[in-house]
């Protein structure tokens, strides 16, 4: 499927919110052409202690046009928000993986229903400029907002995970083995700052 898509999302969580910002995962490769965007769900799990807060996420979308034709001629980029999305409890699938990697809280994002519109219609039209011989590439990054402490960070390892739905009757599942957020340059010296939940 790779070498006949050329649009991949690049799947990166960065910190663009200040100290308190929380990069949580390395790079994924989907292709968001056959991606339903109205069911797609993004799952970030981590310890008890640590929680997202409410200022929802964003997919900035590129995708670069490099055979114009009568369809595309221009590049075309978008902002695409994510919003908390009340999870599921009837998913008992995501709450035994969350169990089997020992997490214990989890935030559910969904796109916007505006934003769900605005990601079909760019599929569409990538989709004809396709079917007419053009050729281009994309990249899609992910930034989710800050975050803050419950209690006092422990010692040790900080568990985290991302899981992914792209087909509710699929479920979710893992894009990696968990990581440690320790070990993502920039955060273990600056965890201890960040803010206490309010």
């Amino acid at each position: 499927m790779l070498k006949k898509c050329r649009f991949l999302l690049l799947f990166l969580i960065t910190a663009l919110w200040g100290c308190n910002s929380l990069p949580m995962a390395p790079l994924l490769f989907i292709n968001p052409m056959e991606v339903d965007p109205g069911v797609f769900r993004l799952a970030l799990a981590g310890p008890q202690y640590l929680r997202l807060q409410k200022k929802g996420a964003v997919l900035q979308l590129h995708y670069e046009v490099e055979t114009p034709n009568t369809v595309m001629q221009e590049n075309v980029s978008a902002n695409l928000y994510f919003e908390q999305d009340p999870w599921p409890q009837w998913d008992g699938d995501l709450q035994q993986k969350m169990k089997n990697d020992q997490l214990q809280r989890v935030v559910v994002y969904r796109l916007k229903a505006e934003d769900v519109a605005q990601l079909r219609q760019i599929q569409t039209q990538v989709r004809a400029y396709k079917a007419a011989d053009g050729k281009g590439k994309g990249s899609l990054k992910f930034q989710l907002d800050s975050a803050c402490l419950e209690t006092n960070v422990p010692a040790g390892p900080l568990y985290s995970q991302v899981y992914v739905r792209t087909d509710p009757k699929q479920g979710f599942f893992s894009l990696s083995e968990r990581f440690d957020l320790r070990q993502i340059p920039g955060v273990a010296e600056r965890i201890d700052t960040w803010p206490r939940c309010q």
